[in-house]
């Protein structure tokens, strides 16, 4: 399960959220009109994404926006108990603005913080209940070989997922609250998780976010016309007397700016020549795509780069073509 990401979805708007109540197990709320408008929006630019499966809370108004999904675009919803708010126990069904509610929850969150686990809300869980059930159904991803989920849930469940499970969440709990609507997603790195995009808003294009930029030249494929398959941003054409294949033959490169999902860049690799090679980065990584091998790199450390031009070197190019530029 080394190459695990999680999409973490909060649910829109609920009557509890209008009303301004705890919500955990005891109520379990509907959506709102505009719940459903802010979930609509977030659907629409999901729509791109390759799930390997797609998860949601078994309470209502999780099922609701996984409803909204399914519909739209066809994904099987799985449906988990793991996943459900956390248990606030007293408070569930109560006033946020009450003073004295909101003392019993920032004393419960100020003891998770200061690492005290085992302490929960009075009749409710406690963050290693929490912890437990997530580690629970990590197992099940795992058992079903997943590698790219999408999980419809909850504000504090995911901050506790957050404050547990990633290596680099922020210095006070409430740091990882997500907003109704919003995404986050997390990736697996060895035994932790990393917080690798946080609380994006429906306005923003999740192609400018989660796709990779790359540079593909047409004359090393087989196929120049699965460069119709990608985004294109921009296209240049070289001037004549470049080197276009291995007999001499002098002519103009055709060289695209593209966008492209990690799917995407595997299926290119089955047309990329002997001799030839495509790249692609995304914050700091980066790709190199030969036709019989790949690399992940540090985009900014060359000192990681030495296997993938090595292996270009190998294969004829000339180390002068083999700088991998993604400015």
């Amino acid at each position: 399960m080394a190459d695990l990401t999680l999409y973490f979805f909060r649910h829109g708007e609920s009557l509890a959220n209008q009303k301004r109540v705890f919500a955990a197990r005891k109520i379990d709320p509907p959506l709102t009109e505009k719940g459903i408008e802010e979930v609509k929006k977030r659907a629409e630019s999901l729509k791109d994404i390759d799930f390997s499966a797609v998860y949601a809370s078994s309470l209502l108004r999780a099922r609701q926006t996984a409803e909204i999904f399914s519909q739209r675009y066809g994904f099987q919803i799985e449906l988990s108990d793991d996943l459900q708010e956390v248990d606030v126990g007293i408070l569930d069904g109560k006033s946020q603005d009450d003073l004295e509610n909101r003392r019993v929850y920032n004393e419960i969150i100020g003891k998770w913080e200061n690492g005290l686990i085992n302490i929960g809300f009075p009749d409710g869980e406690t963050l290693k209940d929490v912890g437990d059930r997530f580690r629970r159904f990590l197992g099940r991803l795992e058992s079903e070989q997943q590698n790219r989920v999408l999980i419809i849930g909850h504000c504090l469940f995911f901050m506790a997922v957050i404050w547990l499970f990633c290596e680099n969440h922020g210095p006070r709990f409430e740091d990882a609250h997500m907003e109704r609507g919003h995404l986050s997603v997390i990736k697996k790195v060895g035994d932790r998780f990393r917080l690798v995009h946080f609380n994006i808003s429906p306005e923003v294009s999740l192609q400018d976010i989660l796709l990779w930029k790359g540079v593909v030249i047409a004359e090393g494929l087989s196929d120049p016309t699965v460069i119709n398959k990608l985004s294109v941003c921009k296209a240049e054409i070289t001037k004549d007397g470049i080197p276009i294949d291995y007999e001499g033959n002098l002519g103009r490169w055709h060289i695209y700016y593209v966008r492209c999902s990690r799917e995407g860049i595997n299926r290119l690799q089955s047309y990329i020549l002997h001799g030839w090679y495509a790249h692609f980065w995304n914050e700091d990584k980066l790709i190199v795509v030969y036709n019989d091998k790949q690399f992940e790199l540090a985009r900014h450390d060359k000192a990681t780069w030495k296997e993938a031009t090595g292996h270009g070197k190998s294969q004829g190019i000339p180390e002068n073509e083999l700088g991998f530029p993604t400015d």
